[in-house]
């Protein structure tokens, strides 16, 4: 068994180099990620949790991380137990326990049923006891460690929207709810509400220094009693928002570190809370939130949040570096490609995404810092256009013909926003260089034959259900038949717009999305089905056999659609068929996915994205690897965990799996926790592929029982992995 974890892990952690199989991290590995949560181990170590299974773990002070996964779930906390083990929370209500510092991981608790809920939250108790609730349904604790668990039956205010759960001292703890606040003094085997000494209202969480020192976080406010809770004192700290996060406790000392969403992110008190000082602003996660906070002591600690950013501080929070997640990391809002290798994504931002290699690399530019791209359009020979907004919400159209790098402002949309009409555009596509449509909201229709300088307005007809369910799409096919997509509406005009003819869909049932391949021939999402017409919207066939949540036809036959079924934790399969949606065969990508859409460049060639930055791209349709895995990016160096670890003596010593992309000199060396040299092994020049290196014996033979970094070095690269020492 030990042996199959052992391959399991280097088969995780040594990612294929062809670009063959599944969806590929892009921008890079693992943008689109969200740190739920960071433990610290020492000065120079650290995990972090993801979702979809993901974790990355760091033995250099953030400088390299590891990626790896624990099955699909989403890992929403990670804390260290008295004993040094580590516990891992995950939605499915699942607790997972290491004792090797995340190099393996065991279940150790399942709830009795599999739904998601809200989400989960853990604190340690005492040394040995850590208490917390699981996707807002279980209330779990644990007495020896996070080893084995009980939960807690007939526990009636988790069907409130939980909160938070907080421990005053090893029989005393908080759960704070949307409504109410209850105690326990009895480790969890009575509850009373403390509504009476504490309003609900805005509280995000109580986190306790010992039974008489704490905070209360609230929605822009901080609070502090020293006497247990009996009288309170509001902070007087920098910033608004939801105070979310806070570090405090006897590894710190008299320091305090106050973590809100915000214009000041961080705030730091050297005085036990009495004054207070900017540390971290929002400028460190650009249209986007920082998520947890954790410190090791008073100089090391680190922030995670969206978009797989995270920052480290060395010096007690006088100053931050990015350490993993560098680039932009907000939400993508359009993505489009001319060809494999030219590609622009915008963002809701004036922050825009240039690749000139497929996706592999993307490159900032700033069309015009007064403005924020949404829609993309290319033209046939080229040219890409696109839709943005500015602070007074004017519409302006850009246009690009030098793949991005520079853009020149055409002209003005003919829209009127305002509050009770918020007219605003949905769709752009670009006819030729000159000839571009666009759709809004309120049934527009905007029209342009110059580029984009002068424009003339349509109103097709009133929006018969949301004014931002109009304009969705538009379909154009010459000479002169256009279709313009309303959620429960096919608008067609044969003479180029100039007349029009409403097709309302069958009871008025809404469509997410749509693609017609010809005037009659078109497919679309509905909220909970798949459609067919054939006579250009006037009937529709409606399947309910799976509710899939992006479309994409290449032809009149072949498509693609993503569904995620929710028997299997949400596991996300692409539904493709070759009879125009008649029937359709299933293949799994082994994950759970929450792409926003998707853009399809040919049938095997296509990239989905999203929020906090994702951009996947697939070579081979989408089909996943043999392993079972997604494919993660390869590099010109990739290690594997070595093995045996723990390390308990003997001989043959530790194996290190490593990969090369080019042929390097190679060198191998141990360090303690410490960053001391212990030993160094110069294994000459290495051709590219795939080797393993060796740690002997002798060497581990002689050490102590603890955790050391073994490095891997070639030319400028360095990969670093951990090991146990186990005593004899």
């Amino acid at each position: 068994m030990r042996f199959a974890s052992i391959l399991l892990l280097i088969a995780l952690c040594t990612p294929s180099a062809s670009r063959s199989q599944g969806w590929e991290w892009q921008n890079p590995l693992p943008h689109g990620q969200t740190i739920n949560d960071i433990a610290i181990l020492s000065p120079i170590a650290a995990i972090a949790a993801c979702n979809n299974g993901y974790f990355m773990t760091t033995a250099t002070e953030g400088r390299t991380w590891q990626t790896r996964r624990l099955g699909r779930v989403n890992i929403e906390r990670v804390l260290t137990a008295g004993d040094g083990s580590l516990i891992a929370v995950t939605d499915r209500r699942r607790i997972y326990r290491s004792t090797d510092e995340a190099w393996s991981f065991d279940q150790v608790y399942q709830g009795y049923d599999n739904a998601a809920g809200q989400r989960s939250d853990m604190v340690q108790a005492d040394d040995s006891t850590l208490v917390g609730f699981l996707n807002g349904a279980h209330l779990v604790m644990s007495g020896d460690y996070g080893k084995t668990w009980r939960q807690f039956d007939n526990v009636t205010f988790l069907s409130e929207n939980v909160r938070s759960i907080s421990a005053q001292s090893p029989t005393t703890w908080y759960v704070v709810t949307s409504r109410n606040i209850l105690r326990t003094t009895d480790r969890g085997a009575s509850w009373q509400y403390a509504n009476s000494e504490y309003q609900a209202r805005g509280l995000q969480r109580f986190v306790f220094v010992d039974s008489l020192y704490g905070y209360q976080l609230r929605e822009g406010q901080l609070l502090r009693t020293r006497d247990g809770g009996a009288n309170w004192t509001e902070m007087d700290i920098f910033g608004f928002g939801v105070v979310s996060d806070l570090a405090a406790g006897p590894h710190l000392g008299d320091d305090v570190y106050c973590m809100s969403i915000g214009r000041y992110l961080v705030n730091k008190s050297s005085d036990a809370g009495e004054s207070w000082n900017i540390s971290l602003t929002e400028t460190a996660f650009p249209d986007a939130q920082p998520l947890t906070m954790a410190f090791f002591d008073g100089r090391t600690g680190m922030i995670g949040g969206d978009g797989g950013r995270i920052l480290r501080t060395s010096d007690g929070g006088q100053s931050w570096s990015i350490v993993h997640g560098i680039g932009y990391i907000g939400t993508i809002a359009d993505l489009i490609f001319r060809d494999a290798n030219t590609g622009i994504a915008t963002t809701y931002t004036p922050t825009m995404l240039i690749s000139s290699n497929g996706g592999s690399r993307w490159d900032e530019v700033i069309p015009s810092p007064d403005h924020s791209p949404r829609m993309l359009a290319v033209s046939p020979g080229g040219t890409f256009f696109t839709v943005a907004s500015d602070a007074e919400n004017r519409f302006e159209l850009l246009a690009s013909t030098d793949d991005g790098l520079t853009w020149e402002l055409r002209g003005r949309l003919p829209l009127d926003y305002t509050i009770n009409r918020p007219e605003m555009p949905q769709s752009l596509y670009a006819l030729s260089e000159n000839e571009l449509w666009a759709g809004g909201t309120y049934s527009l229709l905007m029209h342009s034959s110059d580029g984009g300088r002068n424009w003339r307005r349509m109103i097709l007809e009133n929006a018969m259900t949301s004014p931002f369910s109009t304009g969705m799409e538009i379909f154009f096919f010459p000479p002169d038949t256009i279709l313009y997509m309303r959620s429960n509406t096919v608008m067609y005009s044969s003479d180029r717009g100039e007349n029009w003819e409403m097709r309302p869909t069958m009871s008025g049932r809404s469509i997410r999305s749509a693609e017609f391949l010809t005037p009659q021939l078109g497919y679309a999402l509905l909220p909970t089905d798949f459609a067919r017409t054939t006579d250009g919207g006037i009937t529709w066939d409606i399947s309910d056999e799976f509710r899939p949540s992006l479309l994409h036809f290449f032809n009149a036959t072949d498509g693609v659609v993503l569904w995620s079924n929710s028997d299997e934790d949400d596991l996300a399969y692409l539904m493709r068929t070759a009879d125009g949606g008649r029937n359709w065969e299933r293949y799994p990508t082994n994950e759970r996915v929450n792409w926003s859409s998707w853009y399809w460049l040919a049938r095997d060639v296509g990239w989905a994205y999203g929020y906090g930055g994702t951009i996947r791209r697939t070579d081979n349709g989408g089909v996943a690897s043999a392993s079972g895995h997604p494919v993660l990016p390869s590099t010109a160096l990739e290690l594997a965990p070595g093995y045996p670890n723990p390390w308990r003596g003997g001989s043959g010593g530790v194996t290190v799996p490593f990969r090369l992309a080019a042929a390097q000199s190679v060198t191998l060396s141990l360090h303690d926790l410490l960053g001391r040299r212990l030993s160094v092994f110069d294994l000459g020049p290495h051709s590219a592929g795939r080797h393993t290196a060796m740690l002997p014996s002798s060497l581990m033979n002689g050490l102590q029982p603890g955790v050391y970094v073994y490095r891997i070095s070639a030319g400028d690269l360095y990969r670093a992995g951990r090991i146990m020492v186990r005593g004899r």
